[in-house]
């Protein structure tokens, strides 16, 4: 008996002694462990790539996030630092590679790792654990040889690569870029290129390479330099730049604002839309300015502080409310708007103000319901006269992929028509719907371009991506062109989901460029009678479409956010968001242009007889060489 009561006791005494000892463990443990990662990676030449792992990490309450910044940064080699694979719905973004990049010396580089736990600690901070893993890259560009060979006749025109060589082993794969000439439909990726022999008459040419250069500087405001897919349509001239009052009165500002903008008719005066859902008028400038800073330009004189016309709501309910596009028609004020993150599909979408000219003592009538929803209810122009028939309608609307959730929106640029009258007319009480006919939207089941919604470290689809957006459209008058202004990202690095930009750049918790400076200002034109001609709503493709560098770019906010046409004056307003940077101000700036109709005397771009292409190739052991050709097309050689 005894003999069992002292086995049960020292047993008790062992269990105790575990529990304290693990306990003591446990509590001694660190909320994130990063023991099991590496002090250094094996030593790597220039190509190798290697997967950052970190399934070791343990981590209280899991593992929400990683982080990883190269030291010291390589700002000129952008893709050494790459997040593939993401794991969208765990949030853990653990799929990170290292690309060795290629060095004149032997160096020791260092990756520094930052891990956050889920959990927080008691003053409500998620844990979190940093490492420093060192590698050594040893110098090298490798025996990589890029080699093109072309042909040029009647039949067509041929470059090979099959002459690249490798000292190292194969060549396994082939990146072809164009760089001038009317832009080709060709494999990136294919050995050898084989095409036939494009027009260079400006009729006939679409995109040129030269619109999707990723050398574009951002432009002097005495030299902007007109993209040559607009210029091979219309004639277009800058003639100057405004700054509007960024804090006219307490109800709203444009400081980080929708800077969505609508000029009178009688081009007199500009009306722009602020924050809280508010918008003033002002006066334009009798003069434009070609100031080399933005801060420097004129203003435009106050006529109307900004007045909370969301206050002014009579029916439906839309918070979070953002106002999208303004239309000022017969002395009338009309407003489009949505919620910015709308899971509910609401209809709401339209205000009216009897008096646009006194908005603080005006009539309102909203919210109406303009058909199309989020598709249609952004930007409105008017439509020519001579196509009001053809199109249905006295003015256009159109809109396209400008906040969250996808589904309710055009996946590229839409094109509605509407008659302003009835919303004029409309009894909000007996029928809020405004009709609207249907021309041009695309969707998730039927993209604008294969790549419109891509996720990749690849360059984006130049047509359209997952941030692209359109904010101003058009039709030229005495033209069958819409013209259609926007944004356009990742068209040289790519769009991730949740990611860290490289070389230590922005974090963001939904989509983002991979590379920092990759967002840019964009055209698309459309031909109208393409669209009418259009069996279907999605089938309308751009006819020309590229990059639209202008004058104050800032950064990645910097882009044409709104836009207002002028028939009588023939005069183009371009809102561009963020380029007036002072302190807490991120103000637009409103650069203006003319727009005409080519005609007999119009100049056109001028259109080389070239066609040229560079070359990269990479090896098994992932090093690089490239190499530029130019082919020159006889007159002889035609289309």
């Amino acid at each position: 008996m005894q003999g069992a009561q002292s086995r049960f006791i020292m047993l008790k005494s062992v269990i105790l002694f575990a529990v304290l000892f693990y306990g003591t463990l446990a509590l001694c443990a660190p909320a994130v462990d990063l023991s099991e990662m590496p002090d250094r990676l094996p030593d790597m030449v220039a190509g190798q790539t290697v997967l950052l792992d970190v399934s070791s990490v343990k981590a209280k309450g899991g593992l929400e996030s990683v982080r990883w910044k190269l030291k010291p940064s390589l700002a000129s080699r952008r893709y050494e630092l790459s997040l593939v694979g993401e794991t969208r719905f765990e949030r853990d973004w653990r799929h990170w590679y290292f690309k060795a990049p290629s060095l004149d010396k032997d160096t020791l580089l260092t990756l520094d790792f930052t891990a956050i736990a889920r959990a927080k600690n008691k003053q409500g901070k998620k844990y979190r654990a940093k490492k420093s893993i060192s590698v050594l890259v040893k110098a090298g560009t490798g025996k990589v040889s890029a080699v093109v060979e072309a042909d040029v006749s009647t039949k067509g025109i041929t470059l090979s690569a099959k002459a690249s060589s490798s000292g190292n082993g194969n060549i396994v794969q082939y990146i072809w870029r164009q760089t001038e000439g009317p832009l080709l439909a060709i494999d990136p990726h294919a050995e050898t290129l084989s095409f036939a022999i494009p027009s260079f008459e400006h009729n006939d040419i679409g995109v040129f390479t030269s619109d999707l250069s990723p050398d574009l500087p951002i432009p002097s405001p005495k030299n902007v330099a007109i993209p040559k897919g607009i210029q091979n349509h219309v004639d277009i001239t800058y003639t100057g730049a405004f700054r509007v009052d960024a804090d006219a009165g307490e109800e709203g500002s444009t400081h980080f604002g929708p800077s969505v903008i609508g000029v009178n008719p009688e081009n007199t005066s500009i009306f722009v839309a602020g924050t809280k859902g508010s918008v003033a008028e002002m006066k334009i400038p009798a003069q434009f300015g070609l100031n080399d800073k933005s801060a420097d330009l004129p203003f435009a004189e106050v006529l109307q502080n900004y007045f909370k016309v969301q206050d002014k709501t009579t029916v439906g309910q839309l918070d979070n409310y953002v106002i999208n596009g303004l239309l000022i028609y017969k002395d009338s004020l009309i407003i489009t708007c949505e919620h910015t993150y709308d899971t509910k599909g609401r209809p709401w979408n339209i205000q009216h103000a009897s008096n646009a000219y006194d908005l603080a003592n005006s009539d309102y009538k909203g919210f109406l319901q303009l058909e199309g929803k989020s598709r249609a209810a952004g930007f409105m122009s008017e439509i020519p006269k001579d196509m009001r028939h053809a199109l249905k309608g006295e003015y256009l609307a159109g809109w396209g992929s400008n906040f969250s959730i996808d589904n309710r929106y055009s996946l590229g640029p839409s094109l509605f028509s509407f008659n302003p009258q009835d919303i004029v007319d409309a009894n909000i009480s007996v029928n809020p719907r405004i009709p609207t006919r249907m021309h041009m939207a695309y969707s998730i089941a039927n993209l604008i371009s294969k790549g419109a919604n891509a996720k990749s470290t690849l360059p984006n689809d130049p047509i359209w991506g997952l941030l692209a957006s359109a904010h101003f459209g058009f039709i030229v008058p005495n033209t069958r062109k819409y013209i259609v202004f926007g944004r356009h990202a990742g068209l040289e690095g790519g769009v991730g989901y949740k990611i860290s930009q490289v070389d230590g750049g922005n974090t963001n918790g939904g989509e983002r460029t991979y590379l920092p400076d990759d967002t840019y200002p964009y055209f698309w034109i459309f031909d109208v009678d393409d669209i009418l001609r259009a069996k279907n709503e999605y089938d309308p493709q751009p006819i020309s479409y590229g990059k639209f560098m202008l004058p104050y770019l800032i950064n990645e906010q910097s882009f044409i956010r709104g836009g207002s046409w002028n028939a009588n004056s023939n005069t183009l307003y371009l809102s561009v968001s963020n380029a007036v940077d002072e302190k807490y101000a991120k103000a637009p700036v409103i650069l203006a242009f003319e727009v005409k109709a080519k005609n007999e005397a119009s100049d056109y771009p001028s259109i080389p007889r070239r066609l040229s292409f560079d070359l990269t190739v990479i090896d098994n052991m992932g090093y690089t060489d490239t190499r530029s050709i130019s082919v020159d097309v006889p007159e002889h050689i035609r289309h």
